[in-house]
């Protein structure tokens, strides 16, 4: 706990929070100072209105959402004001403001942050209404904090280039070496089912974090010139991927080790301690980067490495049996693998070591750039999407009818500050149910912690120059939270607006009522809108998401089969295809995670929902390891063998792609026998001595196996999905 409020305070996120204050309190400052809070005021609530679509990436687009952020917070307030004295014209206006600000957000999580400039406005000019030239007073106040936030941004990020792909650098480290963690105890777990739970979840979350860096660095490296530092951060990047990605291509057979190594456990154990260093060297690389310190690590895993060499020379004497033998190839398989990882993170090391100094080894990162997922930002997206089929439209459609009515609720009752009502709909209201329940409990438990402090703190300390002060210190807390933990942001949140308010309110108790009433209002509206109007459920969805993981994995097959044909090694259309493959398996587990948040009565108890999940991602593993192989071994198994078989598993992966759409009748069944059957046919041929002149015995195992399994996963994929029912 004390690590992580140090590590906080460190972060990037807490420095973008002192910055979004320091926006937000010299437009407040000056407008006091020169009597001129009717201008500071407007222009401190338009930079929090525009201030979440600052998120870090490629620099036009940053400037550019700042832009459109600000655009439609201005046509939110124009449009607010100038319809506000006539009721037939205001919930119109409300009601379509809000379904266009939202429909927007299927441009991804960027217009999202953007879309809530114009929501956040609409609450924020509710409060505020004015007439005449004073609406364009307000909307030039908008412009004006549009303006002086993104110039701020501007000139606190060329000052600290380094700070966000340096967090994002040290984040991917510290999760990679979690990785590498759970993967070590899950060789010793009994029950490995949580185990797998987790590592699968953390691989969802890595792929999320390795996309940001990539876009992060890549950006880095276009504005400030290829320098010798980023170009050892891009390097060092590179070789972190190259340990993942290695460690997903070695997909560990749990079953099949216990097995084999039950009786020799103490070989097994080197490879565990090997593992388990390599995730303590990743952590603490983790803490060293952008300390400007030189990285001292020692020799456990050089150490380590020659012992399972030694044990390896001593596996010679016992593999010869035929019963040893299996176990004996398992481990020389893990020596190969922990060699490669060695050979990265000595790699990195190295990069440590002259980590500010110049000569920089040198990377082209042409090809590298095709990594970066591009956003279409085409008109025909929004077209394509006017449909209730489509899951953006629904929650647009859905969410302007909740805040019309939480609009109406403020108007007709008696409610203080109702506006709160519609910000807090605003706030925690997503597409699926399960994240709006989530971002609800968040939002009432931070306001009700906030609250009781706030009442102790006044109850205690009545003195209202304190308030001022109080207020001032939760901001950037508050602000540098929101993307890292809703439900302490909330806290935060609420303090600072409750002593805000408390200079000028002389009832605070009134108030921090009023702020639970409303924010209660709030949430309960948002829960019951998801419940009740247009819902979508991710059981619903749960369908396609397996389809694009499968369709996903064809592919990578596809370019498997392209690689080993070509004898070429590995190329970028290959690397594309299984980033795309992990992408559609980390989109399949969040859908499942979400399903898990949804009413019970909603969910798919069926055992084999999540063993879709546990497939696909052996799956995606196993198919990965020929990569590996096919990249760092010269390839003399037999082509016609191996494209036959490899036929014969995409076809099986295309007639499970046909059941999920019903293409199929769930009675047809695909025969696994017979290409089975061919494959340990050729083999044999292939073992026996005289067939097997220029192929090696351990190359045929390996395919063999690999084969073997990968077939046994796509018969258990089709009748997971029969079971299931799609």
């Amino acid at each position: 706990m004390h690590t992580s409020i140090i590590s906080f305070f460190k972060s990037f996120s807490f420095f973008k929070g002192c910055l979004k204050t320091i926006a937000v309190l010299v437009p407040l400052g000056l407008g006091y100072y020169f009597d001129l809070l009717d201008i500071g005021l407007p222009i401190a609530l338009s930079i929090i209105a525009i201030s979440p679509s600052d998120i870090p990436g490629n620099q036009r687009h940053l400037y550019g959402g700042l832009s459109i952020a600000t655009i439609l917070a201005m046509v939110s307030c124009a449009l607010v004001n100038l319809t506000a004295p006539y009721e037939y014209l205001l919930l119109p206006a409300i009601f379509f403001l809000t379904f266009g600000n939202a429909y927007i957000s299927l441009y991804g999580h960027r217009a999202t942050m953007v879309a809530f400039a114009g929501l956040f406005e609409i609450a924020s000019t509710l409060a505020h209404l004015q007439t005449g030239w004073n609406i364009v007073l307000y909307c030039g106040c908008i412009l004006a904090g549009g303006i002086w936030y993104s110039a701020l941004v501007y000139f606190f990020l060329n000052i600290k280039p380094r700070l966000y792909s340096e967090q994002l650098l040290g984040k991917c480290f510290a999760l990679t070496a979690e990785f590498f963690s759970i993967r070590a105890n899950l060789l010793i777990d009994k029950d490995r089912t949580e185990g797998l739970k987790k590592l699968i979840n953390l691989q969802t979350k890595l792929n999320e974090m390795y996309e940001k860096l990539r876009e992060a660095v890549l950006d880095s490296r276009s504005k400030s010139g290829k320098t010798d530092y980023l170009q050892r951060q891009f390097l060092m990047f590179i070789e972190l991927v190259d340990i993942f990605e290695l460690a997903l291509a070695n997909p560990v057979q749990y079953e099949k080790v216990d097995k084999e190594l039950k009786h020799h456990k103490e070989y097994l154990e080197v490879y565990i301690l090997f593992i388990r260093e390599l995730s303590k060297e990743l952590i603490q690389m983790s803490e060293y980067i952008g300390s400007r310190k030189k990285i001292r690590l020692g020799n456990s895993l050089k150490n380590l490495l020659e012992r399972a060499k030694e044990n390896n020379e001593a596996l010679k004497t016992i593999s010869n049996s035929e019963t040893e033998k299996d176990g004996g190839l398992l481990l020389r398989n893990f020596y190969i693998y922990i060699e490669s990882q060695y050979n990265s993170i000595e790699n990195i090391r190295i990069i440590f070591e002259n980590y500010y100094d110049n000569n920089a080894g040198v990377r082209d990162e042409k090809t590298f750039r095709r990594f970066v997922s591009n956003q279409n930002y085409s008109w025909r997206r929004l077209k394509d999407h006017i449909s209730l089929k489509s899951t953006f439209f629904r929650h647009a459609l859905r969410l302007s009818i909740v805040v019309t009515l939480g609009y109406l609720i403020g108007d007709i009752f008696p409610i203080n500050n109702a506006y709160w009502i519609i910000l807090t709909i605003f706030i925690i209201m997503r597409p699926g149910f399960g994240i709006t329940q989530e971002r609800s409990l968040s939002r009432v438990y931070g306001t009700m912690i906030g609250g009781l402090a706030s009442f102790g703190v006044i109850y205690l300390l009545p003195y209202p120059n304190l308030y001022l002060y109080v207020s001032i210190l939760c901001m950037p807390i508050a602000f540098g939270l929101i993307q890292e933990n809703y439900m302490y942001a909330s806290v935060f949140i609420t303090i600072s607006a409750i002593f805000i308010f408390a200079l000028i309110t002389p009832n605070v108790y009134l108030l921090i009522y009023d702020r639970l009433l409303d924010t209660t209002i709030g949430v309960g509206l948002s829960f019951l809108g998801n419940y009740f109007i247009l819902p979508t459920w991710e059981h619903k969805t749960y369908n396609n998401a397996v389809r694009e993981s499968v369709k996903a994995n064809i592919n990578y097959l596809k370019e498997i089969k392209i690689i080993f044909n070509s004898g070429e090694g590995i190329t970028t259309t290959y690397k594309v295809s299984r980033k795309e493959a992990v992408l559609a398996l980390s989109n399949l587990n969040t859908t499942f995670q979400r399903m898990l948040q949804e009413p019970k009565f909603m969910q798919n108890k069926n055992p084999a929902v999540y063993g879709i999940i546990v497939i696909q991602q052996s799956f995606l593993a196993s198919a990965a390891s020929f990569g590996i192989r096919l990249n760092r071994k010269k390839v003399t198994f037999p082509k016609d063998v191996f494209n036959t078989v490899m036929d014969s598993l995409i076809q099986s992966l295309e007639h499970s792609l046909d059941l999920l759409t019903k293409q199929t009748a769930f009675e047809s069944v695909i025969d696994y026998k017979t290409p089975i059957s061919k494959l340990n046919e050729a083999t044999q041929t292939l073992m026996k001595p005289r067939m097997n002149n220029n192929i090696s015995m351990r190359e045929t195992q390996f395919y063999w196996e690999q084969f073997n399994y990968l077939f046994g996963l796509a018969k258990n994929l089709e009748q997971a999905i029969m079971s299931v029912g799609y």
